[in-house]
């Protein structure tokens, strides 16, 4: 990701970011990686790890950050993920493309463990006319895809 700085000049030859605006900056850094260093901002703004740690005391102070040993972390968590089902919907074609290319790995006669996710169920869908196969799942979307296969045998875990 590729951040603008705006720069004043301050002096003749010095170069500066005013202190909202580098402020504004380390907000945004946050909100697109949930944490930052002093060490990582004092760099990127040419300025000392004090500023820095000046800049995330009273960023904290308003709210907008939570301080941690070396840095801080964003003052809202990320949002939660959708439901599996949903993200079912997401990128459907690309996930279908992955089904049918990590079923090719896949023989008659082997057991495999499929994990939860999205795009695990378009792998157990392309799994349903396999002979003599053992499919280990923790999730029930793959379980549900497996469960009118004949020739699968499946087998549910906890979690």
């Amino acid at each position: 990701m590729c951040v603008k700085f705006h720069i004043c000049l301050i002096g003749e030859d010095n170069l500066a970011i005013l202190k909202e605006e580098r402020q504004r900056l380390i907000l945004d850094a946050l909100r697109n990686n949930h944490q930052v260093t002093v060490a990582d901002l004092s760099r990127r703004f040419a300025v000392s790890e004090v500023t820095i740690r000046r800049d995330l005391r009273e960023l904290h102070a308003q709210g907008e950050l939570h301080r941690a040993h070396g840095g801080a972390i964003a003052a809202t968590p990320a949002p939660p993920e959708p439901p599996v089902v949903q993200r079912m919907l997401q990128a459907e074609h690309c996930k279908e493309c992955i089904g049918r290319a990590a079923v090719t790995l896949v023989a008659d006669g082997e057991s495999v463990f499929i994990g939860s996710g999205s795009t695990t169920a378009y792998v157990a869908r392309h799994l349903v006319n396999r002979q003599n196969l053992t499919v280990v799942t923790n999730a029930l979307t793959v379980a549900t895809e497996l469960a009118a296969a004949p020739g699968v045998t499946v087998v549910v875990t906890g979690g």
